[in-house]
């Protein structure tokens, strides 16, 4: 079976049962949250790992930016 090919059927099943589609190399797939990040934040009762919520703030920002250098100024930590 040729790799085009295994990437389609990995697609249907995941349709087919419900799961996230997932990309191949450079589609723009998200990592999965490590064991480690999910017990952190089970540990701390947060909504979201660490790596989520910077996700969020990061596409957050980049909506709401009209330049590069504010870009950067949203990003830099406060102080």
């Amino acid at each position: 079976m040729d790799y085009p090919r295994a990437q389609d059927v990995c697609r249907e099943w995941e349709r087919r049962h419900g799961l996230r589609e997932l990309g191949g190399p450079g589609c723009g797939a998200e990592r999965a949250n490590k064991p480690g990040e999910r017990a952190r934040r089970d540990r701390t009762a947060a909504p979201k790992t660490e790596r989520e919520a910077l996700q969020r703030r990061g596409r957050a920002i980049a909506a709401s930016v009209r330049s590069e250098a504010e870009w950067c100024a949203r990003c830099a930590p406060p102080g």
